[in-house]
């Protein structure tokens, strides 16, 4: 009866899914203004899409990447342990469509980079632990396949890979307010909000108003909290030891002052670098 219950359900979210995605195809075609949310993800993007999708419906679009060659480096781990590769011919679309529009605004969500690398090695737990669920796996294989495995320039790579090149801007360009966390730039037929992660909802709340004219009250999505590997999570991040190497590589990228100040990074490296010493 479960294993019933658990197939109707799935159909019933393919259904619901690709209805979605219809609605937005043909908004996208056929409508002059759009709100994407385009960011790198596990930065808390969905509470922020579903914020917005509850005001303005198929208005509202949501993507990671729109680069097929990105689309396909990110896809390489899952292909290589036989995992379902992540559905992403709505990206494409949006990619080859986007544009069109007379007015589109972007938002796009920032945050502490080795801290969003590690959830997203637990979001795709599997594509990096050789197929293997957190059940069937210790934290040590785990810690030990997160720092020899994951891609830990992938923060980096996807503000100049996608954010800057499909946006043709400069780093230089966002004017970004570290004090405030959030910036709003117009260039050409687009709008771009940024916003830190660390805000509060309250505050990003307000500035989505700001941005949209619209109140939006935003409703906590998608936390690990809520997971049934919390406890395996919590674990592994008091746990692990990051090698300087890597901590290095990951906070003196040069993007990075862009968005926080000289005295954040130091801190977060030194919350990390702190930790080989214990």
């Amino acid at each position: 009866m479960n294993a019933y219950k658990n197939l109707i359900s799935k159909s019933t979210f393919r259904i619901l899914w690709r209805y979605r995605e219809v609605r937005e195809r043909f908004y996208l075609l056929n409508k002059k203004e759009i709100i994407v949310v385009y960011t790198m993800g596990k930065v808390g993007s969905t509470s922020i899409y579903f914020a917005l999708k509850k005001k303005f419906g198929a208005k509202v679009l949501f993507v990671h990447r729109m680069y097929t060659k990105n689309i396909n480096n990110f896809n390489i781990p899952f292909i290589n342990n036989n995992l379902p590769i992540p559905r992403y011919q709505m990206a494409e679309f949006i990619h080859a469509n986007l544009f069109n529009r007379k007015e589109v605004k972007i938002i796009t969500l920032i945050r502490e980079p080795m801290s969003r690398n590690i959830s997203q090695f637990f979001q795709n737990f599997r594509a990096y632990n050789n197929g293997k669920s957190f059940e069937k796996i210790s934290v040590d294989e785990a810690i030990h396949n997160f720092i020899h495995q994951y891609r830990h320039e992938i923060p980096e790579n996807w503000i100049h890979q996608e954010l800057l090149r499909r946006l043709n801007l400069q780093l230089s360009e966002l004017n970004f307010c570290t004090e405030k966390k959030y910036s709003i730039i117009t260039k050409d037929n687009f709008d771009l909000l940024i916003m830190r992660t660390d805000l509060t909802d309250t505050k990003k709340e307000k500035y989505l108003q700001l941005f949209t004219n619209t109140t939006i009250k935003i409703h906590r999505e998608n936390t690990h909290q809520q997971k049934n590997y919390h406890q395996y999570y919590q674990d592994f991040y008091n746990k692990i030891v990051i090698p300087e190497s890597i901590i290095h590589q990951v906070f003196d990228a040069p993007y990075l002052v862009a968005f926080f100040t000289i005295q954040e990074i130091q801190m977060f490296k030194k919350r990390w670098l702190e930790k080989l010493i214990q």
